[in-house]
């Protein structure tokens, strides 16, 4: 087994070759995922990758958020696979907090709105 990693039994050999690539961002740039359904889905509440939520990955930011309880077709211009997401803050992102928000957008590059 790979350091860093736990797989379940039900992993298939497949899927574990893919994660040995040493290819920085290769699944967001090669594919395109849509998020359920955009109008009931609430952004902050979204699991992107793994098991935590947006508030609890990017708590700064979240805290920081005029749009606690948005939802997915909230936050989209609808052309989220070009970044195009709507964000609005309580105040100005110090260089910090803008950093974790280019890591929230670099999560999100490739998704699709369902609108």
């Amino acid at each position: 087994m790979e350091e860093g990693y736990v797989w379940s039994g039900y992993v298939s050999r497949w899927w574990r070759e893919l994660i040995r690539l040493d290819v920085p961002n290769w699944f967001n740039s090669e594919t395109t995922r849509k998020v359920g359904n955009d109008a009931n889905t609430k952004f902050w509440e979204k699991h992107c990758r793994g098991d935590l939520a947006f508030r609890v990955k990017y708590p700064q930011l979240f805290s920081l958020s005029n749009q606690k309880d948005a939802k997915v077709e909230d936050l989209s211009d609808g052309v989220m696979s070009e970044g195009g997401w709507c964000f609005s803050w309580r105040c100005h992102l110090f260089v910090w907090e803008n950093e974790m928000l280019l890591a929230l957008m670099e999560e999100l590059e490739g998704f699709l709105s369902r609108q």
